[in-house]
This record gives C-alpha cells, sequence and structure tokens, in this order.
C-alpha cells in the first residue's frame, strides 16, 4: 500500500509518490538534515544482512555520472532524486559519442571498485537538462537479485511480467540469469558468473540503440530475445561506420575476445569518431586517457591541460563548462592544505617516513611539488595577499617564510590583552588564520583568536571564551574584503550558541559581536565568481555554496550542494579551500577500513580480533578477552559501540542514530560506560556488555563529558570535559554531578588511573605543549577523592594518549612522530622516578585509538586494511557552472 504524503523513514519525510515497480514504490522525499529532495525506493521484503554490506559498497561509487546512493534502512535506499530524460534513439552521433563517454566514466569507476552494473539499459540512463549523465540502479541487479527493471514501466514489446528483470530476491548466485533479457551478456543468459565485461556488452546495446533508434534483439518474447543473444549475430549496418568496430568488439558473444575494459572504447572508434568524441576532454576531464596513454605523458597532458585552464580561468564566461583534475595527495591523512589566494598554488603539511611533518607547496601548473625549508613539526598555515609568503606555526610560535627563498622570521612574542587573566599561553598549533592586505595577522591559538603584525611583534588576543554559552574555543578566522572584519568559528556544546560569527580587529576580547551569521561550528570560504560573493561551508560531508551580501554581511538565496562526501579533521577545519577568485580544491573522506590487530612489543602482528569496519575509540575489557570499539557507520557517520571477543564472534552493543563513543570497562568486565549526543544533549551512559537491558543514563551535560577511566571497586568515574580549556572530572556513581578533580589554568585531557588506583596519569599543555603527566590519586582525601601532591613528567618532547601497566610500574604514550613509547616507573616511600622513556615501535598508523594489555605485552591498534590510499586533491575550475539552481 502506498506511503501518504507527511509519513516518515527514519528522518526522511514523504512527499509523494513517483512511480511503482515490481520491488515496491519510489517516492519524492525530503532529508530535512541535508536540506536536499531525495528519492527513497522501498521494498515489500525486509532487506538481508548481505544486501546491507553491498549496497554500502555501491553507496562508495561517488561520480558524477553515477546516482549517489546516500543512505539504506531495513527496506528501504535513499538516493539522489534524477530529474531528467531518458536517451531515446535515434540521435546524431556527434550527441551519443557524448553520452557514451559519460556512460563509459561511469561503468570505467564503478568497475575499479569492483562493482558490476548488471543491468545496463536506457531506463537506467537519465540525461539531466545540462547534458549530464547519470547512470541509475547502479549495482542493484547484483545486491538485490533483481535488476533496477524491477523500477520501471515495461520493456518495449514484451509485457510487464515478462519485462521484469528476472532472478529471485538476493539470489547471484550462478545459474540464476539476473538482468533485463534485452540488455543481458550471453554468458548472463546462462546464468553464469558474470564480471564487467557483461556491463560492456549491455554498452553496447545502449549505443547501438541511441543511435539506430531500434531494438538490436527484437524478439517478441523473453525466449525469442535470449534466443537472439546467445546465437544472432548482431547486424551493425545501420549504425555509423566509425562505430562499427567498436560495437563489434563490445557484442562478441565470448567475453574473451569482447572489450576487457570500457575506458579503452575510444581505441576502436574511426579516427573522426575519435576527434568528435574527444572535442570536449579539456572541459570534462582525463579518466578514459589514463587508462590507456603512459604515466608520464598523462602528467604531461595534466599540467599543461591545468595550466591553461588556470590562466584561462577569470576570462571564462560564467557559463563555461567546469573543469576538474586531480593532484595526488602526498600521503598523509587528514593534512592542512590552502590555495593562495590567486588560486595559481597549493600549499600543504605532509608528514614523511621520518614521522615530521613538514609544509610543502606546488604550483597547480607544475608535476612536483617542493618542501619549504624549516618547516619540521609545521602547524596551521596562512597565505600572505600576494601569494608570495607564507606564515605558519613552530614551537609555539608564528613565523613568516618568503617562497623565492631567505630564512623565516619569527613573527610572535609575548601574547598581551587589557587584563593579565584574559593571557592564555600561546600553545603549539594554530587552528586557522587570515593576512590583510594592510599587514595584520589574526591566528587561532590556545582556544581563542589573536592578532599580529606582519612584521613581527606583540600576539594581542582579540577575542574571549565566554563560559555563560559553554564555548569550548574560537578558531579559522577568514579576513573580509576590506580587512578590518572578519569570520571565524566560535565552538560551543550548546547547539544554539555555536557557529560563524563575524570579528574586528577593532573591537575588544569581551566586545565582540554576537550576531550569528551561520550554524556551522567549521571554517569557511569566500570567493567572488562573475561578480557575486559566495561562502562555501560544509554540512553533513556535503560543501554548499551560498551567496554573502558583504554589506549587510548575511547569507541571502539558497545553500547550493557543491561537492559530497568532502572531508574534515573533526576539530573545525573541513577538507577544502577556495581561492579569491574562486578556484576551489578539496578532498574526499579517506576509506578507512581498518582491521583490530595485536602488535607485540616489536610492533610486530600477533593476532587480529573482530571484522573489518571504521573504528575510532576502543578499549580491552580488564582481563585481555574482549574489546568494546566505536565503530563508525561509512554511510552516516554516526557510530554505535560493538564488542568483539578473542575467541570469536562479536556483538552490537548500542542502537542509536548518533554517536557512541569512549568506552570504559568497569573492573569486573561487565559494564562499560560511554558518551553519546543523544537527543542533542551529551550524556554518559552505563550498558551491560552481556547486551542484557537498556542503557542507563549516569548524567546529562550542555558540553562533552568524556569517561575516560574507572576506580576498581567501581565507585567513581572519571573523566575530562572540553569547556575552554578542558578540565578533569570525578563522578561518584549515583551522584548524577561531575566535580573537578583538581583545579589550574591549563588543558587537562584523558585521565588513566593506575589499577591499584594510587595514581592518575594523563595530558597537559602546562609547559606550552602536550606532554603526559602523573599526580598521586588520594581516594581519603578530606572532601572525596582528588589527585593532590606532586606531579611527575612522564614524556620528552609530547606525548598522546596514556595506558598503564596493571603493576604500576610502566607507563606507555604515543610520542608526536607515531612512535609507541613505555616509561619505566619506579616507586618509593618518596613518591615516583620516571625513567627516560625508550621507543617500542612505530605505530602502523597514527592514531589517539589504542590500547595496551594488562601485562605490557600487547597493544591494540585499528590496522588498515590493504594499506590507506589517500584521497587526491580535487582541482575544480569554473565551479559556480555546476551549481543546480
Amino acid at each position: 500500500m502506498p506511503l501518504p504524503p507527511g509519513t516518515r523513514l527514519g528522518r526522511y519525510e514523504i512527499l509523494a509518490l513517483i512511480g511503482t515497480g515490481g520491488m515496491g514504490e519510489v517516492y519524492r522525499s525530503l532529508d530535512p538534515r541535508m536540506e536536499r529532495t531525495v528519492a527513497i525506493k522501498v521494498s515489500a521484503e525486509q532487506f538481508s544482512e548481505r544486501f546491507d554490506q553491498e549496497v554500502r559498497a555501491v553507496a562508495a561509487l561517488n561520480h558524477p555520472n553515477i546516482c549517489q546512493i546516500y543512505d539504506v534502512g531495513q527496506n528501504y535506499l535513499v538516493m539522489e532524486l534524477i530529474e531528467g530524460e531518458t536517451p531515446v534513439g535515434p540521435l546524431p552521433l556527434e550527441k551519443v559519442l557524448e553520452y557514451a563517454r559519460q556512460i563509459a566514466d561511469a561503468l570505467s569507476a564503478a568497475h575499479e571498485k569492483g562493482v558490476v552494473h548488471r543491468d545496463l539499459k536506457p531506463e537506467n540512463i537519465k540525461v539531466l537538462p545540462n547534458g549530464r549523465v547519470k547512470v541509475l540502479d547502479f549495482g542493484l541487479a547484483k545486491i538485490t537479485g533483481k535488476g533496477s527493471g524491477a523500477w520501471s514501466t515495461a520493456g518495449r514489446g514484451i509485457s510487464p511480467s515478462d519485462a521484469a528483470t528476472m532472478g529471485p530476491l538476493n539470489s547471484t548466485q550462478a545459474g540464476v540469469a539476473i538482468g533485463t533479457p534485452r540488455y543481458m551478456s550471453p554468458e548472463q543468459a546462462r546464468g553464469l558468473v558474470v564480471d564487467k565485461r557483461s556491463d560492456i556488452w549491455a554498452f553496447g546495446v545502449v549505443i547501438y540503440e541511441l543511435l539506430t533508434g531500434t531494438l538490436l534483439w527484437p524478439g517478441d518474447s523473453i525466449a525469442d530475445v535470449l534466443a537472439e543473444v546467445l546465437t544472432a549475430q548482431p547486424n551493425l549496418t545501420r549504425v555509423p561506420v566509425q562505430v562499427r568496430r567498436l560495437l563489434a568488439v563490445c557484442l562478441e558473444k565470448n567475453p574473451e575476445k569482447r572489450l576487457h575494459d570500457i575506458c579503452d572504447y575510444r581505441l576502436l572508434l574511426a579516427d573522426e569518431a575519435v576527434e568528435t568524441a574527444n572535442a570536449r576532454v579539456v572541459e570534462r576531464g582525463w579518466r578514459g586517457w589514463r587508462r590507456w596513454l603512459p604515466w608520464a605523458l598523462t602528467a604531461v597532458l595534466l599540467v599543461t591541460l591545468a595550466a591553461m585552464a588556470v590562466g584561462r580561468f577569470r576570462s571564462r564566461p560564467v557559463g563555461a563548462e567546469v573543469v576538474r583534475f586531480d593532484i595526488p595527495e602526498p600521503g598523509t591523512a587528514n593534512c592542512i592544505f590552502f590555495l593562495s589566494p590567486d588560486g595559481k598554488t597549493l600549499a600543504y603539511t605532509a608528514r614523511g617516513e621520518d614521522g615530521i611533518t613538514r609544509l610543502w607547496v606546488r604550483a597547480l601548473d607544475t608535476v612536483e611539488a617542493r618542501m619549504v625549508p624549516g618547516t619540521e613539526d609545521v602547524g596551521g598555515v596562512i597565505w600572505s595577499p600576494d601569494g608570495r609568503q607564507l606564515a605558519y606555526s613552530v614551537d609555539g610560535k608564528l613565523k613568516r617564510v618568503d617562497l623565492s627563498g631567505g630564512p623565516p622570521l619569527e613573527l610572535t612574542t609575548q601574547a598581551t590583552a587589557s587584563d593579565e587573566a584574559e593571557r592564555p599561553a600561546i600553545v603549539p598549533g594554530i587552528r586557522g588564520g587570515s593576512w590583510n592586505k594592510q599587514g595584520t595577522i589574526v591566528f587561532g591559538s590556545a582556544n581563542v583568536l589573536y592578532k599580529v603584525a606582519d612584521s613581527g611583534g606583540e600576539a594581542v588576543l582579540l577575542t574571549s571564551l565566554d563560559a555563560t554559552k559553554q564555548e569550548q574555543y574560537h578558531a579559522r578566522p577568514l579576513f573580509l574584503p576590506g580587512g578590518r572584519h572578519f569570520l571565524y568559528v566560535r565552538a560551543s556544546d550548546v547547539k544554539e550558541d555555536g557557529g560563524l560569527y563575524v570579528g574586528s580587529i577593532d573591537a575588544k576580547p569581551g566586545e565582540q559581536s554576537r550576531e550569528r551569521v551561520l550554524d556551522v561550528q567549521i571554517g569557511v570560504g569566500l570567493a567572488n565568481a562573475g561578480g557575486v560573493e559566495y561562502m562555501l561551508y560544509l554540512r553533513n560531508q556535503v560543501l554548499f555554496a551560498q551567496e554573502f551580501d558583504l554589506k549587510a554581511l548575511r547569507l541571502k538565496g539558497e545553500p547550493l550542494p557543491v561537492a559530497e562526501n568532502v572531508g574534515d579533521n573533526g576539530v573545525a577545519a573541513g577538507y577544502f579551500t577556495v581561492s579569491e577568485n574562486g578556484i576551489l580544491a578539496y578532498r574526499e573522506n579517506d576509506e578507512k577500513n581498518s582491521q583490530l590487530t595485536f602488535l607485540d612489543r616489536s610492533g610486530l602482528a600477533v593476532k587480529t580480533i573482530g571484522e573489518v569496519g571504521e573504528f575510532n575509540t576502543m578499549a580491552l575489557s580488564p582481563d585481555g578477552t574482549a574489546v568494546a570499539a566505536e565503530r563508525v557507520d561509512s554511510m552516516t557517520r554516526n557510530s554505535d559501540l560493538w564488542v568483539f571477543r578473542a575467541g570469536g564472534g562479536s556483538m552490537r552493543l548500542t542502537f542509536d542514530a548518533s554517536r557512541q563513543t569512549s568506552p570504559v570497562w568497569s573492573a569486573d568486565g561487565k559494564h562499560v560506560v560511554f558518551n553519546s549526543d543523544r537527543g542533542g544533549q551529551h550524556g554518559v551512559y552505563e550498558k551491560a556488555t552481556s547486551g542484557a537491558g537498556g542503557e542507563q543514563l549516569l548524567f546529562q551535560s550542555k558540553q562533552t563529558m568524556t569517561p575516560s577511566t574507572w576506580t576498581s571497586d567501581s565507585k567513581y568515574l572519571l573523566g575530562y570535559n572540553t569547556l575552554g580549556a578542558g578540565h578533569l572530572w570525578m563522578l561518584e556513581l549515583g551522584s548524577q554531578t561531575p566535580v573537578p578533580l583538581f583545579t589550574s589554568q591549563f588543558n587537562e585531557v584523558g585521565a588513566r588511573l593506575s589499577y591499584d588506583n594510587r595514581w592518575i596519569a594523563y595530558r597537559s599543555n602546562e609547559s606550552g605543549r602536550f606532554e603526559i603527566y602523573v599526580r598521586q590519586f588520594d581516594e581519603g582525601a578530606a572532601g572525596g577523592p582528588a589527585a593532590n601532591g606532586s606531579e611527575w613528567t612522564v614524556s620528552r618532547g609530547g606525548g598522546d594518549g596514556v595506558r598503564w601497566r596493571r603493576d604500576g610500574n610502566e607507563l606507555y604514550y604515543m610520542a608526536p612522530d607515531g612512535t609507541l613509547m613505555a616509561a619505566e616507573v619506579v616507586k618509593s616511600s618518596d613518591g615516583l622516578e620516571i625513567k627516560t622513556p625508550k621507543a617500542l615501535f612505530r605505530a602502523p598508523v597514527y592514531s589517539r585509538f589504542w590500547d595496551a594489555t594488562a601485562d605490557g605485552q600487547g597493544f591494540l591498534f585499528p590496522v588498515p586494511v590493504g594499506g590507506t590510499v589517500p584521497k587526491p586533491f580535487r582541482i575544480v575550475l569554473n565551479w559556480t557552472a555546476g551549481l543546480k539552481r
């Protein structure tokens, strides 16, 4: 029975019925979180686990010529709403070749990921008003066992029941024919296991129909059609001579003799057809070329075209074609990158094999990047207005370097403020910055913003945190034209208060405007294209562009999507950058599938546990036989907790459409506590590790309260908050009111109790960089347990994360270069002696998420499966031409 308008499926609202088919109905629907209209396909049957896994593989195909799958429910798919026309022949050769190029690009992208369509036909191809081709229902013939014909109307000359795609639901094994008869390859018609060559066969059939306007296999019944597919030779006399060789090779009955790679189709076109097919390659990209030209020639072509495109950008009319090309990413995930104001040069940070992060620059019209000397352990990056200099942070200082040569100049000295209490220390690394034409640099550090002259001097405080608004930090400033005002992020755990604001370099810290421009808590970009000022911002991994009124300092019009699956670093920085003249660069999310793996003290893999997935926070059970891990859903980016047993088996522990994170085991292994942002409120919950019963809410807060350690008697829970500078807290179970563990003016996070509850290790920035420290934990202190007495330094030169050995005689932490360190702890009546830390091994991936066994002989890490292949930098010229209004 069709769903009436207003019905909700998950977060989606049904708007109208679009059509019906063999599997169910298709609805126009609203996704309120993404602010877009989508298509939802509802099945009469509940999807299997296998369907769920395979549809996610298809959803990973993020390509401009493929209809995107956004989400999957128990019995429905959420997809890109495609409003275009099905191409119908006869069509001119030039138009068919243009459609063929885009279809081939879509198939090539899917085949590279191991996904085969299995039901390519005209009904699964749509042409948008701007000429872009979209291939629909990719891979669903394999996933469902029914081709997408079940969603569409009948084929020509065959009744609706006959035209429906053959094969039972969820059958993809050999011996079952899956697909639409007229477009099946011979091996597909026989029910054999098929590969990408079946798509190439269907490609040939589709191109024939578009050229001639007639069916290649005109049988009146399924039996007649299949007989022709299996035995008849295609009559190609009606197609232009320029494409006969191509179609003949695509339509070879024997798949061994058929074209093996769809991207090679151009090689089989006659010369005049090749010229037609290549006429617009500059505007459309090089996917097919890269497959058959040697790599060196591709690099030369890429540089030549990029130089031409960058040089022509300013003179191109607004209606010109979008130009895209990729620059390989240097091998470091989460790198920072920025385009120069003129869009000619990309600057980025990258961690080398030695674990040291350095600054690199690459002109877009060259094939090589060059390292900027003296930038070891570089932090943030800021371009000068003329694009000739860069400012960056190293060792807690802001420096400036001229790219034409010469030593760096130190810019910052002592931070100043009108009130001594408002003067936090500047810490290593900066959270974004901007440089105006008048010679002022604004940058984020120590959770607030500063300004400094580009000639050097005192760093003057510009903003101060508002504790009444639960603010965490200020970051990502961006100067507006004129150079007196800037946009910046005020991050808050109160949704109504966090967002993008306008600041002034002339205002005092406590007097900055509190009028919010946008509700996103992530940095933005500004670009002028065709005389229109656009703000680019990221929301739920979708990059939007919206007109920005520079006089009224507010957004106007509607947000328009620019790119999807755009990554971010989790701390107010999106993986995108735009030059002042509108050249865009962005990176998609890296594929992060990992296997939880135990390593020995030399770093050798000993054992894996659980399934492959994307993991964040994790914790080993006290007896080391199980892992509670936060597993991320690749589509929704929400996460749930799973328990993986060392002896085999796994269990999903939480079920909620939010993020469940930071699990901590009780000493008896029967419970875990964790953080969740359910209902817009941060809460700490408790759940039995057997899975029995529901979650018990321990307390809620408007700010993130992360649990990190639990006393052995399960009486006290310790953790840290994120209000401004983070501080450690303690909760007596049952009280629902956390209290500070101790007070300081610095930032303390990641508390870990020793197994005997006598010592607490944590991370603090009191020295100017984050180091690992230890204090005594006194359960019998007056007024309740507290961390008291002296403080011992553990790490040397920075540290992240800390774990205890069960006997308390050794501590482990991660050095900044990704090396796992071990420090011997000697106890005496006078306190502790921390020996010089020793390196154990370089971790297989730099991660804050790992754990150690109680005996210190094993270490659990999420090890990338098959190695992580970083996404390239994608450069886009004239991106406004692709905006869907």
